[in-house]
């Protein structure tokens, strides 16, 4: 049902997945990659996550991707919460794709399809995922392999065209010692894509330090 500012509300309780152990005790889903961490990422420390914000960059500028690919920019933010935002410009997901189920929903790209944007969810707390498109801002929130609400479309305008955020398993990860592998993982990426421009922004202090600018700058 639309409310008052033409939303759609399409809130759901969470579906069962199939994740976990089966009777056979074989891991399954979203389960089996988390217990095998070093299979996905060069490790269970700050490196980790610092290879969960180059998936979703990865997933954004990659030019041989079915959805996305088109990206110019992108800012990452270290957020005072633990989490960590990773905003572009470009189209992110499509945002008529459905679930099993029939429903708007990026489900089969976050809990079911192995790639980038799978492994970050596989290896996050919660994970919000957003994209700005002709007007509308779609949104969906997932906690591992379950999501707690469909997707939504509200009219809004916004600043960028797809957006996730989420929150490192800090099971796997603990909290977030250094910044260090951050800024070598954007290096690293500008080095292989030197006609974007990176921002990184950390706010996880009182006093922010200044912004880290990679590639072309707008000044």
């Amino acid at each position: 049902m639309a409310d008052q500012q033409g939303s759609v509300d399409m809130t759901r309780q969470p579906e069962p997945r199939m994740s976990g152990a089966a009777p056979d005790g074989v891991l399954r889903g979203l389960t089996a990659v988390r217990a095998r961490p070093n299979l996905y990422l060069r490790a269970a420390d700050d490196r980790g996550v610092a290879d969960l914000v180059g998936h979703i960059l990865d997933f954004s500028f990659s030019r041989d991707k079915k959805w996305s690919g088109n990206a110019t920019w992108a800012v990452v933010t270290l957020m005072p919460d633990g989490g960590i935002t990773v905003s572009d410009d470009g189209l992110g997901l499509p945002t008529d794709m459905v679930d099993g189920n029939g429903k708007l929903s990026w489900a089969p790209v976050l809990t079911a399809l192995i790639g980038d944007l799978y492994i970050v969810n596989a290896f996050s707390e919660q994970l919000i995922a957003e994209v700005h498109h002709h007007g509308k801002l779609c949104k969906q929130e997932f906690h591992g392999d379950e999501w707690m609400t469909c997707m939504t479309q509200t009219p809004e305008s916004a600043d960028f065209g797809f957006r996730v955020t989420f929150w490192p398993l800090e099971s796997v990860f603990g909290p977030i010692r250094s910044v260090q592998p951050v800024i070598d993982q954007l290096t690293q990426f500008s080095a292989d894509h030197p006609r974007a421009r990176v921002t990184l922004r950390d706010e996880r202090h009182s006093t922010y330090a200044e912004p880290l600018v990679w590639g072309p700058r707008n000044d």
